[in-house]
């Protein structure tokens, strides 16, 4: 019977669980957004929209020209702190609600994504609220949680056939994070297989892209930033070449952000290898975490920062698919060693029960045939029937009485 369809299922989430583990992240975003301060790079990006807002432009200070490699992590975010200043608004008390309600609604597609199977779900959401590393990034004023929210909402829309949805809110996450261009090519790749889908999928890209260009070229007179190398990275691999210590830096922040994950480390790498045989948008999902991580080991990515908030969600739901099939292997082995193997030697006990139950009526057959008594033989063989037992018995055949015998 599909447990989907069923009104009590204990594969599947139920609506109260859901919402208890809702309420979890919530107080604990609550919590670390009131413990935990902003982020100096958030008040670079707040600075940049209070000029922009001001009609100074993308500017760090007034008057200065625009570059287009801006000391802010995202010009994206900051036109958008702009225009809710515009509004009236603090951009601190607005960064910290966006990412408390971005986190939120991220939480909730990471729900969707696990297919609301109950043991998934409720490691990554406890994972996904209690990580320091992760509270500390959705506290600090990063774009990064508005990045995770829509980097999720393109992969569930265009894997449930709104692929124009899913192109706007991949382009929107591209304006955020350079990233996002990974995600438009893995849905773009994706969507290969059928032209109409990639037809849809791609109007709305183009349409912000050719925009974002135009508007890059008339602010910035260029599309392509200088390059930019970071500081050198700090903690693993310091003593090595810079390259070195930064890609094992990445490694590090990507697989096992923290010391005290150490020993989770098998349980994510079984559920990176269990979610990429689901063939569905959670393997889609890792795909991208993974082409993510990759560029931030591959480009001048400095680890540490906000921009590990989607590696990190990652590493939650990995963890949790990893944990679930690892419960689902142990309820396996303990069914086959407390509930098979018993009802197995039952079977065969009683298999051996019946085999000796014929074997001794086999035996007191043969005796009674034989005969111990000759009295009890012939009332057994009947009239007739001594004679031909006696001589089918063979010559100097000895049976088994004494008496019989001596007679």
């Amino acid at each position: 019977m599909n447990a989907a369809r069923e009104p009590f299922s204990p594969l599947r989430i139920e609506r109260h669980e859901l919402w208890i583990l809702l309420a979890i992240v919530l107080v604990a975003r609550v919590v670390a957004c009131s413990v935990l301060p902003l982020s100096d790079e958030a008040f670079i990006t707040f600075r940049y929209a209070r000029n922009w807002a001001g009609g100074f432009g993308p500017v760090f200070n007034p008057g200065e020209h625009a570059d287009l490699l801006a000391g802010t992590t995202s010009l994206g975010f900051a036109g958008l702190l702009a225009i809710g200043m515009r509004a009236g608004l603090d951009p601190t008390a607005a960064a910290t609600l966006l990412g408390i309600v971005c986190d939120l609604a991220s939480a909730w597609l990471l729900i969707e994504i696990l297919d609301r199977r109950r043991i998934a779900c409720g490691v990554a959401l406890l994972a996904f609220a209690l990580l320091p590393p992760l509270a500390a990034i959705s506290a600090g004023g990063f774009e990064s949680p508005l990045f995770t929210l829509l980097f999720l909402g393109a992969l569930l829309s265009t894997q449930r056939g709104r692929w124009q949805l899913g192109g706007l809110l991949g382009a929107f996450a591209t304006l955020l994070r350079p990233e996002g261009l990974l995600l438009l090519a893995l849905l773009a790749g994706s969507a290969l297989r059928q032209r109409a889908d990639l037809r849809r999928f791609a109007l709305p890209v183009l349409a912000i892209g050719v925009l974002a260009l135009v508007w890059m070229l008339a602010v910035f007179g260029s599309v392509v930033p200088p390059p930019f190398q970071g500081p050198p990275t700090l903690g693993l691999g310091a003593s090595w070449p810079v390259p070195l210590a930064r890609a094992a830096r990445t490694l590090q922040e990507a697989f096992c952000p923290a010391l005290y994950c150490l020993p989770l480390l098998p349980l994510v790498l079984l559920g990176i290898g269990a979610s990429l045989r689901k063939r569905d948008v959670l393997a889609l999902f890792t795909l991208a975490a993974l082409l993510v991580s990759a560029s931030f080991v591959t480009g001048r990515v400095r680890a540490g920062e906000g921009w590990f908030h989607l590696a990190l969600c990652a590493w939650c739901v990995w963890l949790s698919c990893g944990s679930a099939r690892s419960a689902s292997a142990g309820r396996s082995c303990w069914s086959c060693s407390w509930r098979s193997r018993p009802r197995a030697a039952i079977r065969c006990a009683s298999a051996s029960t019946h085999r000796c139950r014929r074997a001794r009526v086999r035996s007191g057959a043969c005796s009674r045939t034989l005969g111990s008594s000759p009295r009890r033989s012939a009332r057994w063989a009947g009239p007739g029937r001594g004679a031909s037992t006696t001589a089918a018995a063979g010559p100097g055949a000895r049976l088994p009485s004494s008496r019989t015998s001596g007679a």
